[in-house]
């Protein structure tokens, strides 16, 4: 099944079971909705992320935010986290480390107590 990407006038005109294509064309815009309904966040979420700087590039057309698929997919792909590489263990033949002293306590007792 092909998908279609999904031009709405209002945030109020998006169906709750349409499909946002990420990678439609530029004169397509999303709405909040949209974008949330793609990166599965609550759409006042993405309104407060916008307003803090930390979401997706948008336009602000009289409280009316509208997203290009490109800029949103760029967000996207900005916050992907690379893994750390794993620790390589130790063979299993090789001795165990000692574990590390434990720092010494400081006394809270003064030399006026002793």
């Amino acid at each position: 099944m092909a998908r279609k990407a999904i031009v709405a006038q209002t945030d109020d005109d998006l169906e709750s079971d349409a499909v946002v294509d990420p990678d439609a064309p530029a004169a397509e815009w999303l709405t909040t909705e949209q974008v949330a309904a793609l990166v599965m966040m609550n759409k006042e979420t993405i309104r407060r992320m916008v307003r803090r700087g930390e979401g997706p590039p948008c336009y602000d057309f009289s409280n009316m935010l509208r997203f290009r698929p490109e800029d949103v997919r760029k967000w996207i792909d900005s916050r992907r986290i690379q893994p750390r590489p794993v620790a390589e263990e130790a063979p299993v033949d090789a001795p165990a480390a000692a574990p590390a002293a434990a720092p010494a306590r400081r006394s809270s007792r003064t030399k006026a107590d002793a």
